[in-house]
């Protein structure tokens, strides 16, 4: 499938997803300050059935990267338990590993890239 081919499909699986993320969540963490979490959820958008996708202050502004993806439920519990211990002290490069095909390939993000670090008010 082409790239309009594959973009066209995430943005019609897309809309299978809005509304029920409740029923399609596997795990979720959230830290107390709602700076940081890891999300496994079942996606109808991607290459794969599951994946895992953390918001970190430091990287992207604050929006999800999709950092996993899993063929079964089981893959995606263990791999949600692993995001989860090291939320706290990551790399300074994620990988968004592209579930959906709409990015063209992984992305990687580094620590504050791209934009300045946020100041405090």
């Amino acid at each position: 499938m082409d790239m309009l081919g594959n973009m066209l499909a995430g943005m019609l699986g897309i809309g299978d997803m809005v509304g029920n993320y409740e029923d399609r969540k596997i795990g979720r963490w959230d830290s107390d300050d709602k700076k940081r979490c890891v999300s496994t959820c079942s996606v109808t958008d991607g290459k794969v059935g599951f994946e895992t996708a953390i918001a970190h202050e430091d990287f992207n502004d604050g929006q999800l990267v999709i950092v996993g993806m899993y063929e079964t439920r089981e893959e995606a519990l263990t791999g949600h338990d692993e995001w989860v211990k090291v939320i706290n002290d990551l790399p300074d490069e994620l990988v968004d590993v592209d579930n959906s095909g709409l990015l063209g390939g992984p992305r990687t993000f580094v620590r504050h890239e791209g934009f300045p670090a946020k100041e405090d008010d």
